[in-house]
Protein backbone atom coordinates (compact mmCIF):
# COMPACT_ATOMS: atom_id res chain seq x y z
CA UNK A 1 0.00 0.00 0.00
CA UNK A 2 0.97 3.41 -0.66
CA UNK A 3 2.65 5.31 2.49
CA UNK A 4 -0.38 8.18 1.93
CA UNK A 5 -2.60 5.68 1.86
CA UNK A 6 -1.43 3.76 4.70
CA UNK A 7 -0.72 6.59 6.82
CA UNK A 8 -4.21 7.87 6.47
CA UNK A 9 -5.82 4.64 6.93
CA UNK A 10 -4.11 3.86 10.14
CA UNK A 11 -4.03 6.84 11.31
CA UNK A 12 -7.45 7.91 10.29
CA UNK A 13 -6.17 11.37 9.54
CA UNK A 14 -9.44 13.46 7.93
CA UNK A 15 -7.27 16.45 7.21
CA UNK A 16 -5.11 14.73 4.73
CA UNK A 17 -7.56 12.66 3.15
CA UNK A 18 -7.94 15.34 0.44
CA UNK A 19 -4.69 14.24 -0.86
CA UNK A 20 -5.79 11.48 -1.86
CA UNK A 21 -6.70 12.55 -5.04
CA UNK A 22 -3.45 13.38 -6.03
CA UNK A 23 -2.41 9.56 -6.12
CA UNK A 24 -2.20 7.84 -9.66
CA UNK A 25 -5.08 6.12 -10.41
CA UNK A 26 -2.84 2.92 -11.87
CA UNK A 27 -1.00 2.75 -8.11
CA UNK A 28 -4.68 2.64 -6.37
CA UNK A 29 -6.34 0.20 -8.59
CA UNK A 30 -2.90 -2.07 -7.77
CA UNK A 31 -3.36 -1.93 -4.48
CA UNK A 32 -7.28 -2.32 -4.61
CA UNK A 33 -7.68 -5.45 -2.18
CA UNK A 34 -5.76 -4.02 0.58
CA UNK A 35 -7.60 -0.81 0.29
CA UNK A 36 -11.01 -2.64 0.01
CA UNK A 37 -9.84 -4.67 3.50
CA UNK A 38 -9.00 -1.78 5.08
CA UNK A 39 -12.31 0.28 4.63
CA UNK A 40 -14.38 -2.91 5.92
CA UNK A 41 -12.31 -3.21 9.07
CA UNK A 42 -13.26 0.47 9.81
CA UNK A 43 -16.60 0.59 8.61
CA UNK A 44 -17.53 -2.51 10.96
CA UNK A 45 -16.07 -1.39 14.10
CA UNK A 46 -18.60 -1.05 16.68
CA UNK A 47 -17.54 3.32 17.26
CA UNK A 48 -17.95 3.48 13.47
CA UNK A 49 -21.59 4.26 13.67
CA UNK A 50 -20.45 7.35 16.29
CA UNK A 51 -17.61 8.38 14.54
CA UNK A 52 -18.12 11.18 12.09
CA UNK A 53 -14.33 11.62 11.48
CA UNK A 54 -14.19 7.58 10.15
CA UNK A 55 -17.68 7.72 8.25
CA UNK A 56 -16.33 11.02 6.60
CA UNK A 57 -13.15 9.11 6.08
CA UNK A 58 -14.39 6.36 4.53
CA UNK A 59 -16.99 7.85 2.30
CA UNK A 60 -13.66 10.37 0.72
CA UNK A 61 -11.86 6.88 0.05
CA UNK A 62 -14.92 4.78 -1.44
CA UNK A 63 -15.36 7.70 -3.71
CA UNK A 64 -11.48 8.15 -4.80
CA UNK A 65 -11.12 3.85 -5.69
CA UNK A 66 -14.66 4.26 -7.36
CA UNK A 67 -12.86 6.63 -9.58
CA UNK A 68 -10.21 5.20 -10.04
CA UNK A 69 -11.90 2.13 -11.06
CA UNK A 70 -13.89 4.43 -13.50
CA UNK A 71 -10.62 6.13 -15.07
CA UNK A 72 -9.04 2.85 -15.79
CA UNK A 73 -11.96 0.97 -17.13
CA UNK A 74 -11.22 -1.83 -14.32
CA UNK A 75 -14.33 -2.85 -13.29
CA UNK A 76 -13.91 -6.95 -14.16
CA UNK A 77 -11.01 -6.91 -12.48
CA UNK A 78 -12.42 -5.17 -8.78
CA UNK A 79 -15.94 -6.17 -9.31
CA UNK A 80 -15.79 -8.78 -6.63
CA UNK A 81 -13.88 -6.52 -4.11
CA UNK A 82 -16.72 -4.22 -4.49
CA UNK A 83 -19.07 -6.22 -4.25
CA UNK A 84 -17.86 -7.78 -1.06
CA UNK A 85 -18.05 -4.14 0.43
CA UNK A 86 -21.34 -4.08 -0.59
CA UNK A 87 -22.16 -7.00 1.23
CA UNK A 88 -20.55 -6.26 3.96
CA UNK A 89 -23.35 -3.01 4.30
CA UNK A 90 -26.30 -5.44 4.93
CA UNK A 91 -24.94 -6.81 7.98
CA UNK A 92 -25.61 -3.16 9.51
CA UNK A 93 -28.70 -1.26 10.23
CA UNK A 94 -30.11 0.76 6.93
CA UNK A 95 -33.04 2.23 7.85
CA UNK A 96 -32.80 6.20 7.89
CA UNK A 97 -32.89 7.91 11.47
CA UNK A 98 -33.49 11.20 12.12
CA UNK A 99 -30.33 12.41 10.47
CA UNK A 100 -30.97 10.85 7.60
CA UNK A 101 -29.47 7.76 6.06
CA UNK A 102 -27.25 5.86 7.98
CA UNK A 103 -23.37 5.72 6.37
CA UNK A 104 -23.19 2.44 5.44
CA UNK A 105 -26.58 3.07 3.22
CA UNK A 106 -24.57 6.18 1.76
CA UNK A 107 -21.71 3.63 0.75
CA UNK A 108 -24.00 0.67 -0.56
CA UNK A 109 -25.84 3.97 -2.88
CA UNK A 110 -22.11 4.49 -3.77
CA UNK A 111 -21.08 1.22 -4.67
CA UNK A 112 -24.54 -0.04 -6.20
CA UNK A 113 -23.56 3.23 -8.86
CA UNK A 114 -20.37 2.16 -10.04
CA UNK A 115 -21.26 -1.62 -10.70
CA UNK A 116 -24.37 -0.71 -12.35
CA UNK A 117 -23.22 2.09 -14.66
CA UNK A 118 -21.25 -1.71 -16.11
CA UNK A 119 -25.15 -3.30 -16.67
CA UNK A 120 -23.61 -4.26 -20.09
CA UNK A 121 -21.03 -6.54 -18.53
CA UNK A 122 -22.62 -9.61 -17.63
CA UNK A 123 -19.43 -11.20 -15.52
CA UNK A 124 -20.41 -7.35 -13.26
CA UNK A 125 -24.18 -8.47 -13.37
CA UNK A 126 -23.80 -11.57 -12.53
CA UNK A 127 -21.71 -10.79 -9.57
CA UNK A 128 -23.52 -7.90 -8.06
CA UNK A 129 -27.26 -8.78 -9.11
CA UNK A 130 -27.78 -11.46 -6.52
CA UNK A 131 -26.38 -8.95 -3.52
CA UNK A 132 -28.21 -5.70 -4.91
CA UNK A 133 -31.47 -7.40 -4.83
CA UNK A 134 -31.53 -7.81 -0.99
CA UNK A 135 -31.24 -4.46 -0.33
CA UNK A 136 -34.98 -4.03 -1.51
CA UNK A 137 -36.21 -5.07 1.96
CA UNK A 138 -33.68 -3.77 4.36
CA UNK A 139 -35.99 -0.89 5.05
CA UNK A 140 -34.63 1.99 3.25
CA UNK A 141 -37.43 3.30 0.58
CA UNK A 142 -34.69 6.03 -1.08
CA UNK A 143 -32.21 2.99 -1.59
CA UNK A 144 -35.02 0.73 -2.86
CA UNK A 145 -35.88 3.34 -5.44
CA UNK A 146 -32.34 3.75 -6.14
CA UNK A 147 -32.10 -0.17 -6.84
CA UNK A 148 -34.76 -0.04 -8.69
CA UNK A 149 -33.36 2.81 -11.00
CA UNK A 150 -30.54 0.10 -11.29
CA UNK A 151 -32.10 -2.84 -11.87
CA UNK A 152 -34.04 -1.33 -14.55
CA UNK A 153 -30.66 -0.72 -16.14
CA UNK A 154 -29.73 -4.45 -15.95
CA UNK A 155 -32.71 -5.85 -17.23
CA UNK A 156 -31.72 -4.20 -20.43
CA UNK A 157 -29.33 -6.69 -20.87
CA UNK A 158 -29.39 -8.90 -18.08
CA UNK A 159 -32.97 -10.14 -17.70
CA UNK A 160 -32.20 -13.57 -16.73
CA UNK A 161 -30.15 -13.15 -13.98
CA UNK A 162 -32.99 -10.99 -12.32
CA UNK A 163 -35.67 -13.52 -13.29
CA UNK A 164 -33.55 -15.43 -10.74
CA UNK A 165 -34.80 -13.15 -7.97
CA UNK A 166 -38.36 -12.12 -9.79
CA UNK A 167 -40.33 -13.27 -5.80
CA UNK A 168 -38.02 -10.26 -4.40
CA UNK A 169 -39.04 -7.98 -6.73
CA UNK A 170 -42.44 -9.01 -6.85
CA UNK A 171 -42.70 -8.54 -3.66
CA UNK A 172 -40.78 -4.77 -3.32
CA UNK A 173 -43.22 -3.91 -5.93
CA UNK A 174 -46.57 -5.18 -4.41
CA UNK A 175 -45.42 -3.26 -1.36
CA UNK A 176 -45.22 0.42 -2.57
CA UNK A 177 -41.83 0.24 -4.59
CA UNK A 178 -44.07 0.51 -8.18
CA UNK A 179 -40.97 2.21 -9.77
CA UNK A 180 -39.34 -1.50 -9.96
CA UNK A 181 -42.14 -2.51 -11.71
CA UNK A 182 -39.96 -1.20 -15.01
CA UNK A 183 -38.27 -4.61 -14.88
CA UNK A 184 -41.19 -7.02 -14.99
CA UNK A 185 -41.60 -6.71 -18.60
CA UNK A 186 -37.87 -8.07 -19.43
CA UNK A 187 -38.39 -10.55 -16.70
CA UNK A 188 -41.73 -11.67 -17.83
CA UNK A 189 -40.11 -12.66 -21.16
CA UNK A 190 -37.71 -15.02 -19.60
CA UNK A 191 -39.97 -16.54 -16.22
CA UNK A 192 -43.58 -16.10 -16.62
CA UNK A 193 -45.49 -18.17 -14.40
CA UNK A 194 -44.40 -16.41 -11.47
CA UNK A 195 -45.64 -13.06 -12.54
CA UNK A 196 -48.86 -14.64 -13.94
CA UNK A 197 -49.26 -15.93 -10.64
CA UNK A 198 -49.11 -12.21 -9.04
CA UNK A 199 -51.43 -10.40 -12.04
CA UNK A 200 -54.70 -9.36 -10.10
CA UNK A 201 -52.59 -8.06 -7.63
CA UNK A 202 -50.49 -6.25 -9.81
CA UNK A 203 -53.40 -4.81 -11.40
CA UNK A 204 -55.45 -3.38 -8.42
CA UNK A 205 -51.76 -1.45 -7.82
CA UNK A 206 -52.67 0.47 -10.55
CA UNK A 207 -54.56 3.43 -9.06
CA UNK A 208 -51.14 3.66 -6.66
CA UNK A 209 -48.89 4.29 -9.25
CA UNK A 210 -47.59 7.44 -11.28
CA UNK A 211 -47.85 7.63 -14.68
CA UNK A 212 -44.56 6.13 -16.13
CA UNK A 213 -44.70 3.14 -13.19
CA UNK A 214 -48.35 2.53 -14.57
CA UNK A 215 -47.33 2.88 -18.09
CA UNK A 216 -44.53 0.39 -17.47
CA UNK A 217 -47.51 -2.17 -15.61
CA UNK A 218 -49.61 -1.87 -18.59
CA UNK A 219 -46.86 -3.13 -21.04
CA UNK A 220 -46.35 -5.98 -18.57
CA UNK A 221 -50.13 -6.86 -19.25
CA UNK A 222 -49.95 -6.17 -22.77
CA UNK A 223 -47.52 -9.89 -22.73
CA UNK A 224 -49.88 -11.44 -20.10
CA UNK A 225 -52.90 -10.76 -22.65
CA UNK A 226 -51.11 -12.08 -25.23
CA UNK A 227 -50.13 -15.47 -23.63
CA UNK A 228 -52.64 -15.72 -21.67
CA UNK A 229 -55.66 -13.59 -21.53
CA UNK A 230 -58.20 -14.93 -19.40
CA UNK A 231 -55.82 -14.37 -15.91
CA UNK A 232 -56.98 -10.54 -16.97
CA UNK A 233 -60.67 -10.99 -17.40
CA UNK A 234 -61.55 -10.64 -13.57
CA UNK A 235 -59.37 -7.30 -13.73
CA UNK A 236 -61.35 -6.06 -17.35
CA UNK A 237 -63.77 -3.04 -14.99
CA UNK A 238 -59.97 -2.12 -13.02
CA UNK A 239 -58.14 -1.73 -16.35
CA UNK A 240 -60.77 0.19 -18.03
CA UNK A 241 -60.76 3.01 -15.11
CA UNK A 242 -57.05 3.69 -16.74
CA UNK A 243 -59.29 5.26 -19.95
CA UNK A 244 -60.40 8.11 -17.79
CA UNK A 245 -56.56 9.07 -17.98
CA UNK A 246 -55.37 10.74 -21.46
CA UNK A 247 -51.79 9.50 -20.55
CA UNK A 248 -52.88 5.73 -20.25
CA UNK A 249 -55.88 5.51 -22.80
CA UNK A 250 -53.75 4.26 -25.75
CA UNK A 251 -51.93 1.85 -23.58
CA UNK A 252 -54.91 0.31 -22.03
CA UNK A 253 -56.71 0.21 -24.93
CA UNK A 254 -53.92 -2.03 -26.50
CA UNK A 255 -54.29 -4.41 -23.73
CA UNK A 256 -57.64 -4.87 -24.01
CA UNK A 257 -57.34 -5.48 -27.98
CA UNK A 258 -55.52 -7.74 -27.58
CA UNK A 259 -57.77 -9.50 -24.99
CA UNK A 260 -60.55 -9.43 -26.97
CA UNK A 261 -58.78 -11.17 -29.77
CA UNK A 262 -59.13 -14.05 -27.38
CA UNK A 263 -62.11 -13.22 -25.19
CA UNK A 264 -64.20 -11.04 -27.13
CA UNK A 265 -67.42 -11.40 -25.05
CA UNK A 266 -66.04 -10.71 -22.12
CA UNK A 267 -66.37 -6.44 -23.17
CA UNK A 268 -69.64 -6.72 -24.45
CA UNK A 269 -70.78 -5.11 -21.37
CA UNK A 270 -68.23 -2.30 -21.82
CA UNK A 271 -68.79 -0.71 -25.36
CA UNK A 272 -69.83 2.25 -23.87
CA UNK A 273 -66.85 2.75 -21.77
CA UNK A 274 -64.63 2.04 -25.28
CA UNK A 275 -66.81 4.68 -27.11
CA UNK A 276 -66.64 7.54 -23.85
CA UNK A 277 -63.04 7.07 -24.51
CA UNK A 278 -62.81 8.42 -28.10
CA UNK A 279 -65.12 11.09 -27.09
CA UNK A 280 -63.31 12.66 -24.54
CA UNK A 281 -59.79 11.82 -26.20
CA UNK A 282 -60.29 12.17 -30.16
CA UNK A 283 -56.55 10.41 -30.78
CA UNK A 284 -57.63 7.15 -29.24
CA UNK A 285 -60.47 7.02 -31.71
CA UNK A 286 -58.42 4.30 -34.19
CA UNK A 287 -57.88 2.63 -31.17
CA UNK A 288 -61.30 2.56 -29.84
CA UNK A 289 -62.40 1.11 -33.64
CA UNK A 290 -59.76 -1.15 -33.70
CA UNK A 291 -61.15 -2.65 -30.32
CA UNK A 292 -65.07 -2.55 -30.79
CA UNK A 293 -64.30 -4.18 -34.11
CA UNK A 294 -62.49 -6.98 -32.65
CA UNK A 295 -65.19 -6.94 -29.87
CA UNK A 296 -67.99 -7.21 -32.48
CA UNK A 297 -67.23 -9.85 -34.36
CA UNK A 298 -68.80 -12.61 -32.31
CA UNK A 299 -72.79 -11.53 -33.71
CA UNK A 300 -73.97 -10.11 -36.90
CA UNK A 301 -76.18 -7.86 -34.56
CA UNK A 302 -72.98 -6.04 -32.77
CA UNK A 303 -71.16 -6.02 -36.30
CA UNK A 304 -73.71 -3.82 -37.62
CA UNK A 305 -73.69 -1.70 -34.87
CA UNK A 306 -69.98 -0.98 -34.84
CA UNK A 307 -70.29 -0.60 -38.76
CA UNK A 308 -72.93 2.48 -37.95
CA UNK A 309 -70.73 3.56 -35.30
CA UNK A 310 -67.75 4.02 -37.23
CA UNK A 311 -69.33 5.41 -40.20
CA UNK A 312 -70.40 8.10 -37.76
CA UNK A 313 -66.56 8.71 -36.16
CA UNK A 314 -64.72 7.96 -39.85
CA UNK A 315 -64.96 11.66 -40.61
CA UNK A 316 -63.49 13.00 -37.31
CA UNK A 317 -59.98 10.72 -38.02
CA UNK A 318 -57.43 12.25 -39.80
CA UNK A 319 -57.35 11.28 -43.47
CA UNK A 320 -54.01 9.53 -43.33
CA UNK A 321 -55.78 7.32 -40.96
CA UNK A 322 -58.67 6.42 -42.72
CA UNK A 323 -57.04 3.42 -44.33
CA UNK A 324 -56.70 1.76 -40.15
CA UNK A 325 -60.70 2.44 -39.57
CA UNK A 326 -61.59 1.04 -43.22
CA UNK A 327 -59.18 -2.40 -42.46
CA UNK A 328 -61.99 -2.53 -39.82
CA UNK A 329 -65.04 -2.34 -41.93
CA UNK A 330 -63.41 -4.88 -44.21
CA UNK A 331 -62.31 -7.22 -41.55
CA UNK A 332 -66.39 -6.94 -40.36
CA UNK A 333 -67.91 -7.44 -44.03
CA UNK A 334 -65.19 -10.27 -44.45
CA UNK A 335 -66.94 -11.95 -41.65
CA UNK A 336 -70.82 -11.13 -42.34
CA UNK A 337 -71.03 -10.51 -45.89
CA UNK A 338 -74.53 -9.39 -45.74
CA UNK A 339 -73.95 -5.97 -43.95
CA UNK A 340 -71.53 -4.68 -47.59
CA UNK A 341 -74.36 -3.11 -49.38
CA UNK A 342 -75.07 -0.13 -51.11
CA UNK A 343 -75.52 1.96 -48.35
CA UNK A 344 -72.24 1.53 -46.80
CA UNK A 345 -70.91 1.59 -50.32
CA UNK A 346 -72.14 4.91 -50.82
CA UNK A 347 -70.55 6.06 -47.33
CA UNK A 348 -67.05 5.08 -48.16
CA UNK A 349 -66.92 5.95 -51.69
CA UNK A 350 -67.74 9.71 -50.40
CA UNK A 351 -63.92 9.21 -48.79
CA UNK A 352 -62.24 8.46 -51.93
CA UNK A 353 -61.90 12.48 -52.27
CA UNK A 354 -58.04 13.43 -51.14
CA UNK A 355 -57.55 10.17 -50.11
CA UNK A 356 -54.30 8.13 -49.71
CA UNK A 357 -53.09 5.25 -51.81
CA UNK A 358 -53.82 3.27 -49.04
CA UNK A 359 -57.18 4.05 -48.34
CA UNK A 360 -58.30 3.97 -52.02
CA UNK A 361 -57.11 0.77 -52.19
CA UNK A 362 -59.12 -0.53 -49.68
CA UNK A 363 -62.22 1.07 -50.86
CA UNK A 364 -61.84 -0.16 -54.37
CA UNK A 365 -61.53 -3.56 -52.52
CA UNK A 366 -64.56 -3.26 -51.30
CA UNK A 367 -66.30 -2.17 -53.93
CA UNK A 368 -64.93 -5.24 -56.00
CA UNK A 369 -65.98 -7.34 -53.52
CA UNK A 370 -69.74 -5.63 -53.08
CA UNK A 371 -69.77 -5.69 -56.72
CA UNK A 372 -68.66 -9.99 -56.97
CA UNK A 373 -71.37 -10.91 -54.67
CA UNK A 374 -73.84 -8.77 -56.26
CA UNK A 375 -73.45 -10.73 -60.04
CA UNK A 376 -72.93 -13.53 -57.62
CA UNK A 377 -76.27 -13.08 -56.62
CA UNK A 378 -78.03 -11.97 -60.03
CA UNK A 379 -76.45 -15.18 -61.50
CA UNK A 380 -78.45 -17.52 -58.81
CA UNK A 381 -81.58 -15.88 -60.52
CA UNK A 382 -81.17 -17.06 -63.67
CA UNK A 383 -82.65 -19.94 -63.18
CA UNK A 384 -86.27 -20.17 -65.15
CA UNK A 385 -89.06 -22.55 -63.65
CA UNK A 386 -91.26 -24.19 -66.24
CA UNK A 387 -94.66 -24.93 -65.95
CA UNK A 388 -94.06 -28.00 -63.72
CA UNK A 389 -91.38 -26.37 -61.59
CA UNK A 390 -88.45 -27.93 -63.38
CA UNK A 391 -86.00 -25.10 -63.94
CA UNK A 392 -83.62 -24.27 -67.20
CA UNK A 393 -80.59 -22.40 -66.87
CA UNK A 394 -77.70 -21.46 -68.93
CA UNK A 395 -73.99 -21.95 -69.41
CA UNK A 396 -71.48 -19.31 -70.23
CA UNK A 397 -67.75 -19.90 -70.94
CA UNK A 398 -65.30 -17.24 -71.42
CA UNK A 399 -63.13 -18.14 -74.37
CA UNK A 400 -60.44 -15.30 -74.18
CA UNK A 401 -61.54 -13.23 -70.63
CA UNK A 402 -59.01 -12.06 -68.50
CA UNK A 403 -60.90 -11.73 -65.33
CA UNK A 404 -61.43 -15.46 -63.86
CA UNK A 405 -64.41 -14.63 -62.26
CA UNK A 406 -65.98 -14.93 -66.20
CA UNK A 407 -64.62 -18.17 -66.90
CA UNK A 408 -67.62 -20.28 -66.74
CA UNK A 409 -70.85 -19.91 -65.21
CA UNK A 410 -73.03 -22.99 -65.17
CA UNK A 411 -76.78 -22.98 -64.08
CA UNK A 412 -78.57 -26.41 -65.61
CA UNK A 413 -81.19 -28.59 -64.25
CA UNK A 414 -81.43 -32.58 -64.97
CA UNK A 415 -84.70 -32.31 -66.17
CA UNK A 416 -83.72 -29.57 -68.69
CA UNK A 417 -81.13 -31.63 -69.93
CA UNK A 418 -83.16 -34.69 -70.83
CA UNK A 419 -85.24 -32.71 -72.57
CA UNK A 420 -83.14 -30.46 -74.74
CA UNK A 421 -82.52 -32.91 -76.98
CA UNK A 422 -85.98 -33.25 -77.76
CA UNK A 423 -86.06 -29.77 -78.04
CA UNK A 424 -82.65 -29.16 -80.51
CA UNK A 425 -84.71 -28.62 -83.78
CA UNK A 426 -87.30 -25.99 -82.50
CA UNK A 427 -84.19 -24.27 -80.98
CA UNK A 428 -81.74 -24.31 -84.85
CA UNK A 429 -85.08 -23.19 -86.25
CA UNK A 430 -84.52 -19.12 -84.42
CA UNK A 431 -80.70 -19.35 -84.30
CA UNK A 432 -80.45 -15.84 -85.73
CA UNK A 433 -83.67 -14.17 -83.74
CA UNK A 434 -84.55 -10.60 -84.82
CA UNK A 435 -83.07 -7.93 -82.10
CA UNK A 436 -81.30 -10.57 -80.24
CA UNK A 437 -84.74 -12.16 -78.87
CA UNK A 438 -85.88 -15.93 -78.63
CA UNK A 439 -89.64 -16.69 -78.95
CA UNK A 440 -92.87 -15.30 -79.06
CA UNK A 441 -92.55 -11.28 -78.71
CA UNK A 442 -93.51 -10.81 -75.21
CA UNK A 443 -90.83 -8.88 -73.27
CA UNK A 444 -89.96 -9.40 -70.05
CA UNK A 445 -87.90 -6.51 -68.10
CA UNK A 446 -83.99 -6.30 -68.87
CA UNK A 447 -81.58 -7.16 -65.64
CA UNK A 448 -78.14 -5.25 -65.84
CA UNK A 449 -75.43 -7.74 -64.72
CA UNK A 450 -71.77 -5.66 -63.81
CA UNK A 451 -68.56 -7.97 -63.62
CA UNK A 452 -65.36 -6.99 -62.77
CA UNK A 453 -62.43 -7.70 -64.92
CA UNK A 454 -62.78 -7.76 -68.78
CA UNK A 455 -63.48 -10.43 -71.22
CA UNK A 456 -63.32 -10.69 -75.38
CA UNK A 457 -65.71 -12.98 -76.30
CA UNK A 458 -68.01 -15.69 -75.16
CA UNK A 459 -69.50 -18.36 -76.43
CA UNK A 460 -73.24 -18.96 -74.97
CA UNK A 461 -75.45 -21.72 -74.92
CA UNK A 462 -78.90 -21.85 -74.17
CA UNK A 463 -80.63 -25.25 -72.82
CA UNK A 464 -83.88 -26.82 -72.66
CA UNK A 465 -85.70 -23.29 -75.05
CA UNK A 466 -88.89 -24.29 -76.51
CA UNK A 467 -92.00 -22.49 -77.17
CA UNK A 468 -93.51 -25.29 -74.98
CA UNK A 469 -91.99 -23.26 -71.82
CA UNK A 470 -93.84 -20.35 -70.74
CA UNK A 471 -90.36 -18.58 -70.23
CA UNK A 472 -86.78 -19.05 -72.25
CA UNK A 473 -83.66 -17.14 -71.93
CA UNK A 474 -80.87 -15.97 -74.00
CA UNK A 475 -77.41 -13.21 -72.75
CA UNK A 476 -75.94 -11.63 -74.63
CA UNK A 477 -72.32 -9.77 -74.03
CA UNK A 478 -70.36 -7.12 -75.48
CA UNK A 479 -66.74 -7.93 -76.68
CA UNK A 480 -64.13 -5.65 -74.28
CA UNK A 481 -66.88 -4.78 -72.51
CA UNK A 482 -66.95 -5.38 -68.32
CA UNK A 483 -70.98 -6.01 -68.46
CA UNK A 484 -73.65 -8.42 -69.36
CA UNK A 485 -76.54 -7.23 -70.26
CA UNK A 486 -79.69 -7.37 -71.99
CA UNK A 487 -81.09 -10.25 -70.22
CA UNK A 488 -84.40 -10.79 -71.85
CA UNK A 489 -86.90 -14.28 -71.47
CA UNK A 490 -90.08 -14.78 -73.71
Amino acid sequence: MSSLFYRILESKDLSKAGDLFSVDDSVIVSEFQQIISKIQEISSAPEFLSCHNDQSLVEIIVTRIISAVRETNSIQQHARCLVDLLQSCLAHSLRPGSRGDPPHAKMASDIMSCLFLNYNKKQVMVLAIPVAVKFLHKGNKDLSRNMSSYLSLAAIENADLLALHVQPILDSVISGNYSLSRVLPAIFSVDRQLIKNHVMTLVSILPNCSDSDSLALLTLFDLVAKDSPALLEPSIPQLCECLQQQSLASATLQVLQDVAAALPHCLHDHMTVFKNTATNFPKTTVSVVQLLAAVCLSSVEKSLEILNYIMDVIASVEAEKHSLVLKEVSNITGLYPSLLNVSLINQISGLEEGANSATKFIIEDLKNEYNLRRVDRSFEKLSVWDKNGSKTGVTIVSVKGSNKNLNKYTKRDNEAEKTSDQKSSKFSEQKNPPNGRVGSSSNIPCTDLSLPGSAHSSIIQTSSVSTSYPHSSIISYTQNSTSIGNVRAD
